[in-house]
Order: structure tokens, then C-alpha cells, then sequence
């Protein structure tokens, strides 16, 4: 096997290091305790050790662990030895491991993990273990580009962080002994288990194992990630993946504050967990029943909630909780919600069915009424073109709603405009009945099945990168607004954007507003280098953000690249991964696109000009379209 070695790291710690592994006699034995999963647990094996390079690490205040014949070692201590960045996001209970051009992203009690964006799953999941995290060696190193090998006699899992060939071939192997296996006991359940070796675990698990021909019952369903995606203020998703469908009940307390999921036939890779609040969840836990039966129970905010239990065809089961009164978007259209015996007046605020009405003369079609979202300013205005002054009057409507401040009407002989002053950013469903026409603000995923949220990068007193003339924020905003046009043209697809003039949003604003109504997110960029030669494009995607449809960050990263590079001819720089901010604070699918190098001057020729941006808007909405045909939100 061949491979380019990286020119030897410098060590800054050199206590840290042995000058060579070594053979000894016998290994000593570790006993300590183990505190892990809400439960403490007495763990007694041989000493297992990490080197680098061939040079062992010593001096761990928390040593290398064989947890579920797999190595966990503290992410800190040994990756940032090899020369990695660790990064710990607390809030999100995650770990990031940077090492060149590679990013793994572990979330703590989950198999489920991210490289470069992409989600993969661990055989073990990372734990909290003694206060310290303690992270799979061989996944994270491996996925690092890296080499590791286990020598049994030994026990010492040696990194090698040469360089991988793309035609190099990993070999893994189990990184427990055939000698002793270490034993834990947990202390709560005062019962003993004994871990063995792959071949052993093999032979036992064969002689438990129901046949075919003895039943006819499912297979068990392993459960290898539960997820929660929260940051819509309408709903709450939980998403739960397994080796088929996960099959899923529901039932509610007596007060209906309470619900409790049972996923049928089914056993947890990982630990029992939390789930964490959401518009709708106050918190929730998941845990192994008794049996074949894995139980989520989620305390909700409300009592009137409705559920959505939803099999999707990726091995996964989405339940989504919402307000019942939201399942309908059209549900003002029945004829108890558009009854008008409370209604008085030409036009007003109905406050117990959350509407603006007014009488139609006979001259109004509902169809001319001009629709402005102006969302960035928080307003929301129809236009009825003509003299209405007989049904309206200037007039001001206080209205006590979670959507709205107020209605202003503004009526002339020319024309009236009704204005609906937000608290948050809204649409409207217009019918007519009876001789009314009926205005209800919903929030927009009610009214659009489709929306994706465009982000022009920088703006305002953010200038960007510049180079061969051109200024990265009028580039951006000119793509995005071409690519607008391309969507509202359109029609199927409702497009936001951050910004649509040259404006500086804060980056909690481009992010709030991609996860409060969008289906996915694009943040339009442009690169730089000192090295005027660097060209190409290229994308970034940090999480999956899978929404219940199977579109990940990663999806929509590949696709824009790919429709760049069709429309475009730059040259192809990868979908890579970064912690960019706006990735990271992004609950949605997102990709930051990278056009092409402002300082190079092919690249630059290609952005500035009109056909250019006219392609990257193409490129854009094309993407956009594709996945969401491919993968229709879910509502």
C-alpha cells in the first residue's frame, strides 16, 4: 500500500509522547468507574493505549476506554496531539474534529454523525463519560483521511496521519483482545455483562437469534438515530430512523399534555436520550421499554395538538406535532369559519375566526386584489385598484394576535390599501362567501408548499472580497435577485431573501429567517485569494438538517455544484465543510456556494458580467426546483 506521509508533526507537548511502543509482558488492568448515561458503572479491562505516528501517548487524565468492543478516546487530548482542531459546542452537545479539508461533526449519544456534511453512521455512539468526551478512534481518524492499526499483543491503536490514496483500501478490525475481556457492571440494575470478542459475540448472538422457520414475527428493528428538529414556529418534527420503517403509535394523557410514542418491534443502537424544546414540545426523553418496544414521551405546551405519524422511504418515520387548528390551510373556506352572523359592518377584524372581512359590491375580483410582502419591513399590503370609498373608511384596527399588531386601511377614490402591520412574518388566504371576501394572515408554510430562503452575502458596511474591479456584495445581490426573478416568475416555488438591496443583515437575521419559513437555504458567496491563479467554484454543507423528506444540506450543497459547473465551465472545487455560522445556526438544509474567485481574472470576467449571473440564478433555480420535485417538503 502506498501512501504521501505529511512531513512529520512538531509536538508541543512532548511529556505526552514515548519514543517507542514497545512489547511488554502483560498489560496492567484499568478498574475505575464509569459515570455515563444517568448511571454509574464499574469497568475493569486491560490498559488500552493511542499512539501517533508510532509514539505513544502517555499522561491521559481520562485513558482510552473499550466500550462496546469498539475504542472511545477524549476527543481533545488525542486529535489535537495529531494535530486536529476540537472544537465542543456545548449547546448543541456536539463535537467538532477539523484536520485539513476534513470536518466530522459527532453529536454526544448518537450513531448518527457528519463528514464534510455528509451524514453517516458509527457502529458506537459518543459518550459524556467522567465529565470528559470520549469519542469512537477508529471512525473519527479514519474519516480524517487517516490509518489506524491495532496490535492485540500490545493494545496500542496506532495513528498513522499520512495522507490516504484515493486507490488505498482501510482494513478494519475489531480493537478487542481474545485474552481478557474487560467487564462492566452497572451499578443501578446490579447485573454483570461480560464483552467478548467479534467472533465470540458472533457465535453467542447466533444461538439467541429467533430463526425464520421458528417464527413469523418481524425482524427487530434497529433504532440508530432519533432526532428533533425544532426552530419552525409551527410545528415539531421527530425523526426517527431504524433499518426499515419504524413502525409508530401514538397516544395521549387524559389531559392531552402528554404524548407517548412507542416504536413497535424495535431495539435502541444507543442510549436512552432527551429531546429538546421545540414551538410545541416543552422536553421529552426516549428509552428502551420492556421488550421490543422503544417509548418517547413528549410533554407538549398545549393540549390541543394534532400528530402526523408519516413513513418515508429511506428508512425513516417522521411525526410531526402542530396545532390542530393549522392542519387545514384552507379550513376558513368552511362554512363555519366563514360564517358572518358576528360580522357587522362593511369590513372589520372577525377576532374569533382571525380574519379581516369586507362586503363585496359586485365589482370586486378577488383575483385583481395586489398582494405586496414586503417581509424584511414586517408589513403585509393589498391593493383593490378603484373607488371602494362606499365599503371602506381610513381606519385603524387594533388586533390581539399572535401574527399581527394591526390593520390599517387607507382608502381614496383611486384606491385602498390594507395594510397588516406583522409580529412576525406572514401571508394571507383570501375566499369568498356570502357576499364577503375573507382575508386570513397564516404563516406561509400554511399557504406555500414549497419555499426556499436565498442569502446575498455581506451588504451594507460589509463590502466583502474585491478584486479585478468587482465587490463582492453587488455580485451576490445581483445573483440573488436574478435568481428571485427566475422563482417569482415561476410560481411554484416561493422564494425569501435575506436582503434585496444593499442592506447589512445581521447573521442571526439570515438564519432566523431561513429556519422560520424556509424548506431549505442558499447563501450566495464569492472567493479570494492571495494567489491569483486559485479558481473554481465550490459549496459547503455542515449538517443533514433533514426536514422529513429526505433532502440533506449535503443534497442541495451537490446539486448547486453540480448545475454551477454545467452553466458556468469553472473548474470543480468540491463540496467541502466548514463551521461557517450561517451552516451552523441553520435548522433547515443549507449550503454556502462559493461562485468563483474574484481575484482571478477568468473567474471575475464570468461573475461580472450579466450573461454570468443570469447562469449562476439558472443554476440556482434549477437546484431548487430538482430537489424539491425529488423531495417535496413536508407539510
Amino acid at each position: 500500500m502506498s501512501h504521501k506521509r505529511l512531513m512529520a508533526l512538531a509536538l508541543c507537548c512532548t511529556t505526552l509522547f514515548t519514543n517507542n511502543i514497545g512489547v511488554c509482558a502483560a498489560n496492567k488492568y484499568v478498574n475505575m468507574t464509569l459515570t455515563y448515561d444517568y448511571t454509574q458503572h464499574k469497568y475493569s479491562a486491560e490498559e488500552v493505549f493511542v499512539a501517533i505516528n508510532g509514539n505513544k501517548l502517555t499522561g491521559l487524565k481520562m485513558p482510552p476506554i473499550v466500550l462496546n468492543n469498539f475504542t472511545l478516546v477524549p476527543a481533545r487530548e488525542v486529535f489535537e496531539a495529531m494535530g486536529a482542531t476540537v472544537e465542543w459546542k456545548k449547546d448543541l452537545e456536539q463535537v467538532y474534529v477539523k484536520y485539513n479539508d476534513k470536518l466530522v461533526v459527532i453529536p454526544i449519544g448518537s450513531t448518527k454523525a457528519y463528514v464534510n456534511g455528509q451524514a453517516t453512521t458509527m457502529q458506537t455512539a459518543a459518550k459524556i463519560i467522567n465529565n470528559k468526551t470520549m469519542i469512537p478512534l477508529r471512525f473519527v481518524a479514519t474519516s480524517l483521511g487517516m490509518q489506524v492499526s491495532w496490535d492485540t499483543k500490545t493494545r496500542v491503536a496506532d495513528i498513522d496521519t499520512g495522507n490516504i490514496s484515493s486507490g488505498d483500501v482501510v482494513e478494519v478490525t475489531e480493537e478487542t483482545t481474545t485474552t481478557v475481556a474487560p467487564v462492566i457492571t452497572t451499578t443501578t440494575e446490579q447485573t454483570t455483562t461480560t464483552e467478548t470478542t467479534t467472533e465470540e459475540t458472533t457465535t453467542v448472538a447466533s444461538t439467541t437469534e429467533t430463526t425464520t422457520e421458528q417464527t413469523t414475527a418481524a425482524e427487530v428493528n434497529n433504532i440508530s438515530a432519533i432526532t428533533f428538529s425544532k426552530g419552525n414556529s409551527y410545528k415539531d418534527i421527530i425523526t426517527i430512523e431504524g433499518d426499515y420503517n419504524p413502525d409508530v403509535s401514538k397516544a395521549f394523557s387524559s389531559d392531552n399534555k402528554t404524548l407517548t410514542l412507542s416504536i413497535n418491534n424495535a431495539k435502541l443502537v444507543a442510549d436512552k436520550g432527551n429531546i429538546d424544546e421545540g414551538a410545541y414540545i416543552s422536553s421529552g426523553y426516549y428509552y428502551q421499554n420492556n421488550g421490543n418496544v422503544v417509548t418517547v414521551s413528549l410533554n407538549l405546551k398545549d393540549s390541543n395538538m394534532a400528530v402526523d405519524i408519516r413513513q418515508l422511504g429511506n428508512n425513516k418515520t417522521t411525526v410531526t406535532v402542530t396545532y390542530a387548528s393549522s392542519n387545514s390551510t384552507d379550513s376558513n373556506n368552511s362554512s363555519s369559519s366563514n360564517s358572518n352572523s358576528s360580522l357587522s359592518g362593511n369590513c372589520g377584524y372577525d377576532a374569533e375566526n382571525a380574519r379581516f372581512y369586507f362586503k363585496n359590491n359586485g365589482s370586486i375580483n378577488i383575483k385583481n386584489i395586489i398582494e405586496s410582502d414586503n417581509y424584511n419591513d414586517l408589513n403585509y399590503k393589498l391593493t383593490l385598484n378603484g373607488d371602494y370609498t362606499s365599503i371602506f373608511s381610513n381606519t385603524t384596527y387594533p388586533v390581539n394576535s399572535s401574527y399581527i399588531n394591526n390593520i390599517v386601511v387607507n382608502s381614496t377614490a383611486t384606491s385602498t390599501v390594507i395594510t397588516f402591520s406583522e409580529k412576525k412574518i406572514m401571508t394571507v388566504l383570501m375566499s369568498e362567501a356570502d357576499g364577503y371576501i375573507y382575508i386570513k394572515p397564516v404563516l406561509p408554510k400554511e399557504r406555500y408548499s414549497k419555499i426556499i430562503v436565498l442569502d446575498a452575502g455581506h451588504g451594507g458596511s460589509d463590502p466583502g472580497a474585491s478584486g479585478n474591479g468587482l465587490i463582492e456584495k453587488n455580485l451576490t445581490l445581483s445573483m440573488l435577485n436574478k435568481a428571485r426573478a427566475l422563482f417569482d416568475s415561476d410560481g411554484t416555488i416561493k422564494c425569501y431573501a435575506t436582503r434585496t438591496t444593499d442592506t447589512y443583515p445581521s447573521f442571526n437575521d439570515r438564519t432566523d429567517l431561513g429556519n422560520d419559513v424556509g424548506d431549505a437555504f442558499i447563501s450566495i458567496h464569492i472567493n479570494a485569494a492571495a494567489n491569483t491563479s486559485a479558481a473554481g467554484t465550490e459549496t459547503y454543507s455542515l449538517y443533514a438538517n433533514d426536514q422529513g423528506n429526505g433532502l440533506t444540506s449535503y443534497g442541495l450543497a451537490s446539486e448547486i455544484l453540480k448545475n454551477l459547473l454545467s452553466q458556468l465551465g469553472t473548474k470543480d472545487r468540491k463540496v467541502k465543510s466548514e463551521n461557517w455560522i450561517v451552516l451552523r445556526q441553520s435548522k433547515i438544509p443549507a449550503s454556502l456556494i462559493e461562485i468563483g474567485f474574484i481575484t482571478n481574472s477568468g473567474d471575475a470576467a464570468i461573475m461580472g458580467s450579466d450573461a454570468g449571473q443570469q447562469k449562476v440564478a439558472q443554476a440556482i433555480f434549477d437546484s431548487v426546483k430538482n430537489l424539491f420535485n425529488q423531495y417535496p417538503p413536508v407539510r
